[in-house]
């Protein structure tokens, strides 16, 4: 797998994303920057989805996760928002795949797909738990 290239294709997915989340309904672009979405998705699911699938099969594996896994862009957040000043960045507490696991039960954990590098967070109640997998450490 490309570790670069998946990078890159998931910066400009989330760049769609934060570009659609910023418009009104009403917005005449609207439906055009949507479907420009909706082109760029199922690119990345070709491009990328087997191996990530594969990866993010492992993660649930790793985390005892009994919640099946979906299609690698529903991990992605809908707004993502990097501060490279202090190697930061923002993402919705709602944002990627709400799991449910026996180690942490009855807790608020999700699984989040974000670039820079490319990496699988586990968030629980908000609040980040690990990286569960990372481009850069990875042998895929």
């Amino acid at each position: 797998m490309d570790f670069t290239q998946l990078n890159t294709d998931l910066l400009e997915l989330i760049e769609k994303r934060n570009m659609l989340v910023q418009m009104d309904y009403n917005d005449d672009n609207y439906d055009d920057v949507e479907d420009a979405l909706h082109d760029k998705e199922d690119d990345f699911v070709e491009d990328h989805g087997e191996a990530l699938e594969d990866i993010l099969g492992d993660v649930h594996e790793e985390l005892n996760i009994d919640t099946d896994v979906l299609l690698p862009t529903a991990y992605i957040p809908k707004k993502f928002v990097e501060h490279v000043e202090d190697d930061s960045f923002e993402i919705d507490v709602n944002d990627g795949v709400l799991i449910e696991s026996d180690e942490i039960p009855n807790k608020n954990t999700r699984l989040v797909l974000v670039p820079n590098p490319a990496r699988v967070l586990f968030i629980v109640d908000g609040q980040l738990n690990k990286i569960a997998w990372s481009s850069e450490s990875s042998l895929v």
